[in-house]
């Protein structure tokens, strides 16, 4: 095969040329890919790894590490939120803390508006 252009072992006369990465499908002999890369058209990497520097690379598992701790955090984040959000009101409240809320609440609708 040509250059930028890929076919399967088993189906050595369908052939298919690789328009996003061109770079991965050397040509030569059918089912032949450049850094390690399998599937049609040399589109991805095996099981377990993900493209880097123009090659396959094993995993390391630091992403999907940083991605549990982010979703671990925000849920407690949310959590924590939730309950201070919802705490027993006051009973004592005042009538010049109830008119400082409602001022603020009415400049803030006001300004929205």
């Amino acid at each position: 095969l040509a250059e930028h252009f890929w076919s399967n072992t088993e189906d050595p006369l369908r052939v298919y040329m690789c328009k996003i990465d061109q770079e991965g499908c050397p040509g030569g002999a059918p089912g032949r890919c450049n850094g390690g890369r399998i599937g049609r058209v040399c589109a991805v990497c095996p099981e377990g790894q993900a493209w880097s520097d123009d090659k396959c690379i094993d995993c390391d598992g630091g992403f999907s590490a940083m991605l549990y701790l982010a979703v671990f955090l925000s849920t407690g984040a949310i959590c924590g939120a939730y309950y201070f959000g919802n705490s027993p009101p006051r009973a004592n409240v005042t009538v010049a803390t109830a008119g400082s809320t409602l001022s603020s609440q009415i400049l803030t609708i006001t300004q929205l508006l």
